[in-house]
């Protein structure tokens, strides 16, 4: 079993802040972690001393805004052989094989503004072929991208992010997945808003099931109104 969760962060740049992270990975016992808006220094390299994470990935800005990495367990059977970052730091693709099977990780964190085009240049680099979509449904249909929570819990309502400004809560993390996925999908879940002001969102991975999952659920059209902070594990055969 390999554990993914993606983690809205708001900021690493603090010892407590990274020692309250490890707590709670450790405690989750992650294997692939997807972290959004470290907000490190472009000049600066990305140090995550762990001996739980040797390997890590970071993409950052040239100033302390944004930011992405991605951090691979000690015991995850992940072998990384390519890596694509972006220079600022809004995303992460990954190539390797985990278990012996292909697979592509993206990491990204969307820009508030022109975020179709953002995504078009991401799935650019992704995709060996691709037709530029007009809106992020069409682009999530074209792809066949699945909300893996959602697959897992299709009438559940919980909220990943509360916004104290404005009272609210609302979701907007996310780990999708292509059909492939779901072979290998064994579960999801959502954790609790602690030091971060977001959720820390789960799903486990089998890399040795065969077992397709029936779900004939994509994506809530919905989404279009809100940010996105997405992570995508795509599998390929």
């Amino acid at each position: 079993m390999v554990q993914c969760v993606t983690f809205n962060v708001k900021g690493l740049n603090s010892n407590a802040k990274r020692k309250l992270l490890l707590l709670e990975l450790k405690s989750l016992k992650a294997d692939i972690v997807f972290l959004q808006e470290t907000h490190f220094y472009g000049a600066s390299s990305f140090h995550f001393a762990s001996h739980l994470y040797p390997t890590a990935y970071s993409a950052t800005h040239s100033r302390q805004r944004a930011g992405v990495a991605i951090l691979i367990s000690a015991q995850c059977p992940l072998r990384i052989e390519s890596s694509i970052l972006d220079p600022h730091g809004r995303y992460i693709v990954l190539r390797g094989h985990l278990a012996g099977k292909p697979i592509t990780l993206c990491s990204l964190n969307a820009p508030n503004t022109l975020q179709i085009r953002f995504l078009n240049g991401v799935f650019r680099k992704v995709f060996v072929e691709i037709r530029l979509a007009r809106d992020f449904l069409k682009l999530v249909w074209k792809y066949s991208l699945y909300d893996l929570w959602r697959v897992t819990y299709p009438t559940d309502r919980s909220f990943s992010f509360y916004s104290a400004p404005h009272g609210s809560h609302t979701r907007i993390d996310y780990l999708f997945g292509t059909i492939l996925t779901l072979r290998i999908l064994e579960g999801a879940d959502m954790g609790q808003i602690t030091w971060s002001d977001h959720a820390p969102v789960l799903v486990d991975i089998d890399s040795g099931s065969s077992h397709i999952r029936q779900c004939h659920w994509r994506l809530n059209d919905s989404l279009l109104k809100q940010e996105l902070r997405g992570q995508i594990l795509f599998l390929s055969e």
